[in-house]
């Protein structure tokens, strides 16, 4: 990510940025390349199991899980979202960006959502504030990629990253 190539690069070596210019939530560690803290979470479903004799109690255990996990990174990466419908997502939407990929098959010539696989990327909004983000779904409920490319104009006061990334989510079902 870096274009640091050996010792003799010491002038592309990135630069630390100090502590005090980041908030503890968003700290990074060099100025120049992207350091995001990410987490991965296989979550089984938004809705409840057939199992379950108390849907709305796993639901809430479930988003509250989530929300204690996004505290601490940029990005999350969920793994067996199913197909919920949008409102799930309605309580991250003030901070976070949503880039979905659920199952989809071609049905009689209609695209379908089907109720397996399915994965979800999650961007903190502070992170990506400096980046232009574009989400490609390479196989339908299964991989996705959201890529992040520098603005070439910038808010200096958020984090400030020269160069680009990409994030991938995977989900391969154990059968």
């Amino acid at each position: 990510m870096c274009d640091y190539h050996g010792p003799t690069d010491v002038a592309l070596r990135p630069t630390p940025v100090p502590l005090s210019t980041h908030s503890p939530l968003l700290h990074h560690s060099f100025i120049y390349c992207p350091t995001p803290r990410m987490a991965t979470y296989n979550i089984r479903t938004f809705s409840g199991m057939p199992t379950d004799v108390d849907t709305q109690t796993r639901q809430n255990k479930l988003f509250s899980n989530i929300r204690s996990v996004m505290r601490g990174v940029d990005i999350l990466l969920l793994q067996e979202t199913k197909c919920p419908p949008n409102a799930v997502y309605s309580d991250f939407r003030a901070e976070w960006f949503a880039f979905k990929n659920p199952f989809t098959e071609l049905v009689d010539g209609e695209l379908r959502h089907k109720q397996k696989a399915g994965t979800t990327i999650l961007v903190r909004k502070s992170f990506a504030h400096n980046f232009g983000l574009k989400h490609d779904i390479l196989v339908p409920g299964h991989l996705h990629r959201v890529s992040f490319s520098p603005l070439p104009s910038v808010d200096p006061t958020r984090p400030v990253f020269s160069k680009s990334f990409a994030v991938d989510n995977v989900y391969m079902p154990s059968t």
